[in-house]
């Protein structure tokens, strides 16, 4: 072989190899569906803190509290579970009245705590809607549940879960798969073993796309009339689909503003 032509094979070599590397390493530095997800849509997962009153037959109890929720419209519109924070189906089938009070939303940098008012419930669902105050015109981080997706039994579904205080109420992904398809007592989600979330939590799938939004389901009070206390034992946390949560969220706003 001619010496110039081993001359250019060496160096067709030598140039090759380092695009070869690079290449590997664009891979590698590509965010991952865990990174992408984070990015796009954990800072519109809310902390709220709020005082939950509770009446029963013996007096009234206060206690400072924290929960999670969703920032579904630029405007300040917090999505939320009713379980948590306004009057339980749960605490009205043992004769109790619960309803959260002094309400605040802290945001994703734990800059402020801005305050916020509710404004809407759904008990059958398990929603609550909150109002954050004074907004002033701000556009908040949010979660479009208008740009929904449908899920399968099988499909990879993620949530974003906020960690304690302690560990600064960090945002991390739980993974799992859609277990199955409810059709009664409304079309529900059956998340599968690993998709761990508060009720109140959106859910997406792999691509980013709202699913749907952690519910906790349990049946109506009359059917446990021999033993309230069994009710617990009844409770189930399902994903309900983000058209149904679209749905009740215009329903309960339109209802509070005709109220």
């Amino acid at each position: 072989m001619p010496r110039w032509m081993i001359c250019c094979a060496l160096l067709t070599a030598h140039l090759a190899a380092p695009i070869a590397v690079a290449g590997e390493t664009a891979k590698e530095d590509a965010p991952n569906e865990y990174e992408r997800l984070l990015e796009r849509q954990a800072r519109a997962i809310v902390t709220i803190k709020y005082v939950l009153k509770t009446e029963y037959d013996g007096g009234v109890d206060e206690e400072e509290m924290e929960s999670t929720g969703v920032i579904i419209d630029p405007s300040g519109l917090v999505l939320c579970s009713n379980m948590s924070m306004a009057g339980s189906r749960f605490f009205e089938a043992l004769g109790m009245r619960s309803l959260a009070t002094r309400t605040r939303v802290l945001l994703d940098d734990a800059s402020e705590e801005l305050d916020a008012r509710i404004v809407a419930q759904d008990k059958e669902l398990d929603l609550v809607w909150l109002r954050i105050n004074n907004a002033d015109g701000k556009k908040f981080p949010s979660v479009d549940f208008e740009r929904a997706a449908r899920s399968r039994p099988g499909e990879r579904l993620l949530t974003i879960v906020r960690l304690d205080k302690f560990f600064d109420r960090a945002a991390v992904v739980h993974e799992g798969r859609l277990a199955g398809i409810l059709h009664k007592p409304r079309e529900l989600l059956a998340p599968g073993s690993g998709l761990d979330g508060e009720a109140g939590l959106p859910v997406f799938n792999v691509r980013g796309e709202i699913v749907g939004v952690f519910v906790t389901q349990m049946p109506d009070a009359e059917d446990h009339d021999s033993d309230p206390d069994g009710l617990i034992d009844t409770m189930e946390v399902f994903i309900l689909p983000a058209e149904a949560a679209i749905k009740a969220t215009k329903r309960a706003l339109a209802a509070d503003k005709g109220g």
